[in-house]
């Protein structure tokens, strides 16, 4: 599952949430750290609380804040991905990465 601005899943507390009440190692997140930054979650926060549970993480960059906010190509905008990378590969990720 891939948590989204605006969506019902759109915050990690919820992502565990549902994690939990659907209990199957087959259900794990795409982890888009776009949706979280353009509302101001702090990435380490939501490294925290989602790397262990994700299978993959999907990288684009973005510019702004909901709902002013725009996707961009990863590296067109200014969120540091060596950064986001590091501190998910800290906190356990091994997955793929996609974009």
């Amino acid at each position: 599952m891939e948590p989204h601005i605006g969506a019902i899943v759109d915050t990690p507390a919820k992502v565990l949430e549902l994690l939990e009440i659907v209990n199957s190692p087959y259900l794990k997140v795409n982890f888009d750290i776009s949706h979280f930054d353009i509302v101001g979650m702090p990435t380490e926060e939501t490294v925290a609380a989602l790397a262990a549970v994700s299978a993959h993480t999907h990288v684009k960059d973005q510019r702004g804040t909901a709902p002013d906010h725009e996707f961009l190509i990863p590296g067109e905008g200014p969120f540091d991905y060596v950064d986001y990378l590091k501190r998910m590969q800290a906190h356990g990720y091994d997955g793929f990465i996609t974009c």
